[in-house]
């Protein structure tokens, strides 16, 4: 799969579009990717992750105002910004 991924995907054109690399060194890529496939003790492991952060809305009050519009209004920013930020995951 990786073979296959650093000649034809995204990654192969932004990669020979910025001249980071050359369209030989990216078939020299995926040939060593290859002979590693093909090795009896090769292996991959690819991880991921996610970091989730919560914020309390009384953090984002301001120190001395009045709480209760403060906290209203802080409410409605974060909302705005969580929608924002969530968005793109939905899609």
């Amino acid at each position: 799969m990786w073979a296959d991924r650093i000649v034809s995907s995204d990654i192969a054109g932004q990669l020979l579009g910025s001249g980071l690399a050359t369209a030989d060194e990216l078939r020299q890529i995926a040939a060593a990717w290859q002979d590693w496939a093909a090795e009896p003790d090769g292996w991959f492991s690819l991880l991921h992750g996610e970091i989730l952060i919560r914020v309390s809305v009384r953090s984002l009050l301001p120190a001395g105002r009045a709480r209760s519009s403060c906290r209203a209004a802080a409410y409605a920013a974060l909302c705005r910004w969580q929608a924002r930020v969530s968005a793109p995951a939905l899609r």
